[in-house]
């Protein structure tokens, strides 16, 4: 009987995925520091049950990516904020719909066009709240829909704001032209404070967007955007509409307690 339980466990080992160990380490060691604070190798290694030289790879590594520092105190180490900022940033996409609506329901009557708010994940960005035009001629987009960031306004207006390693990690994965053509697109973004996108995603479809700021460091974590056709939403009607969205992206921004909403 024995030997068939011990086969039975054997066998459910096998059916499960394996894991990568050293990240599971890497995990496990942020977890200690979140619960003690902070801890020298020594410390970390006997809590962990790693080897002292294993800790110290795991501690230079989550150094390097800035998920932990040294303290003051020599051959200690502690969390920096990125955990925290990654847990804001996700938490706050559960919220920020209805943070927004009141700014979007206001830009949606002002604009008479289909209004979004979206957030990037990775190369993409999704609509977590759209308000449809009641024109007859009109794009549909699904609530939690995709689009490629890269060549959208909503997914501009984003990357434009984002840490030069965040956006490289998109860009490489783009052809050549099309990332140098992105990369002075993003330029003229910061410098006027919204993005464009002229028929880029979808032929006939033009769009205008602005972003939405969580933080003092100007990292763009959504954007607001208006889209609609060429026809109705062509280059003077961007022009016309951009300050709208700058100031209903500001008004998110400050809703959601973000010191540096300016627009450069």
């Amino acid at each position: 009987m024995d030997a068939v339980k011990a086969k039975s466990k054997a066998e459910k080992q096998d059916a499960q995925p394996s894991i990568d160990k050293t990240l599971f380490k890497g995990l496990h060691l942020v977890e200690i520091l979140a619960q003690a604070g902070r801890g020298g190798i020594s410390e970390l290694a006997n809590k962990s049950g790693y080897t002292k030289s294993n800790v110290h790879r795991l501690l230079q590594t989550l150094c390097r990516v800035g998920w932990v520092r040294q303290t003051g105190d020599l051959g200690h180490y502690e969390l920096t904020f990125k955990l925290w900022e990654l847990a804001q940033d996700w938490l706050l996409r559960f919220d920020l719909p209805r943070i927004a609506r009141p700014w979007l329901a206001q830009l949606a009557s002002m604009t008479d066009e289909t209004v979004h708010l979206a957030v990037r994940e990775q190369n993409d960005v999704i609509f977590v709240a759209t308000l449809e035009t009641p024109q007859p001629i009109r794009i549909h987009t699904p609530l939690g829909s995709r689009a490629p960031a890269h060549c959208t306004a909503t997914g501009k207006a984003i990357l434009a704001f984002l840490p030069e390693p965040d956006l490289f990690l998109v860009s490489r994965k783009l052809p050549k032209p099309v990332e140098k053509q992105l990369l002075a697109d993003l330029e003229r973004t910061r410098k006027r404070g919204y993005a464009v996108n002229y028929s880029e995603w979808q032929d006939g479809v033009n769009g205008v967007a602005a972003p939405v700021f969580m933080s003092p460091n100007r990292t763009a974590i959504a954007s607001i955007g208006v889209f609609g056709p060429s026809a109705r939403l062509n280059q003077n009607e961007i022009r016309r509409l951009a300050p709208l969205l700058l100031d209903a992206a500001k008004g998110v921004s400050s809703s959601i307690g973000k010191v540096d909403t300016t627009v450069p």
